[in-house]
């Protein structure tokens, strides 16, 4: 349990120092969680959520620091906006979403539908060739990013060619 603390406040102090081009400034990074499962049970090893606090603040009655802190007193000045009492791995909702491209991935190119010394165009909308359900399947930009290898993919999270593959593996049969 302690491991995932630690790795999962590193893990963001380290992203804080990542510049993103886009906004012009370093990422926020100013929550997370990791929840680390047994592989063979599915029972949960582990979970961390960040910002956390100290359970022991109760017992005494909470400071007022303490209490901007967990967002009690939104007046405060400095008062926490990231809700250090929401425990992320089992109080939000999150959509998989980039969770599976690196899987997507990882199948395109050992089915033979990615290769990983190609580059492919990442269009803001991808419609499967001959699909008529009207499905569009939006990237996360609504611009054109150009042609990306599948790491760059990874990087700047073309949705397009993930939906892409995925496409070429429900259309396969």
């Amino acid at each position: 349990q302690r491991a995932a603390e630690d790795a999962l406040y590193e893990t963001i102090l380290r992203t804080r120092q990542v510049y993103d081009e886009d906004s012009g400034t370093n990422f926020k990074a100013d929550a997370g969680v990791m929840v680390v499962l047994d592989v063979e049970t599915g029972g949960v090893k582990a979970m961390a959520s960040w910002p956390d606090y100290d359970p022991r603040w109760y017992v005494k009655g909470l400071t007022n620091g303490q209490a901007c802190y967990l967002g009690y007193d939104t007046k405060c000045q400095g008062a926490n906006e990231v809700a250090p009492l929401l425990n992320r791995a089992y109080q939000e909702v999150y959509l998989p979403g980039s969770t599976f491209k690196p899987f997507t991935a990882l199948a395109a190119v050992k089915e033979g539908y990615a290769n990983l010394g190609t580059s492919y165009e990442c269009p803001p909308v991808y419609v499967h060739p001959g699909d008529e359900s009207g499905a569009d399947f939006e990237n996360w930009s609504d611009s054109n990013l150009g042609y990306l290898s599948i790491a760059e993919s990874l990087i700047k999270s073309c949705d397009t060619n993930f939906y892409e593959w995925g496409s070429d593996f429900w259309f396969r049969y």
